[in-house]
């Protein structure tokens, strides 16, 4: 199950960042914090608005066959435009074990991009950066 820990709980999106270690361009200047405010805002209220998520995941690869029931929910999320920071509180059991309870935060200020997609297509792009033939 390698790939599923690695899958944000609420909505499965991609942040690409630069490369750690390296310094990160400056953010254009900010014409006014109200626009990313109310951004953050809005943010924070549709990722706060999702709740628990419940699935199950069919794998059928060399290494593992079978499925998993798998719970995920992130809590109390909080969307700050000082820090320009997403805290949220990140939970996830897989067969009724739970293997993520703890707070998380995700600064934005290295963020090129943010994308949505479906946890199966997160999946899939995932198998297909790491070389290896996605599952079905």
């Amino acid at each position: 199950m390698k790939g599923l820990r690695g899958i944000t709980p609420i909505l499965t999106f991609a942040i690409t960042s630069a490369v750690w270690g390296q310094a990160s361009a400056p953010p254009p200047p900010a014409q006014s914090a109200q626009p990313l405010a109310s951004d953050m805002q809005i943010i924070q209220k549709e990722l706060n608005s999702v709740g628990k998520l419940n699935f199950v995941v069919h794998l059928s690869n060399a290494d593992e066959k079978g499925t998993s029931q798998i719970s995920q929910q992130a809590s109390n999320m909080i969307a700050d435009p000082a820090t320009c920071t997403i805290h949220y509180h990140c939970w996830e059991s897989i067969q009724g074990k739970v293997v993520d309870d703890e707070d998380v935060s995700i600064s934005l200020h290295d963020v090129l991009g943010v994308s949505t997609m479906s946890a199966e297509q997160s999946w899939k792009k995932e198998a297909e950066d790491e070389g290896r033939p996605p599952t079905n």
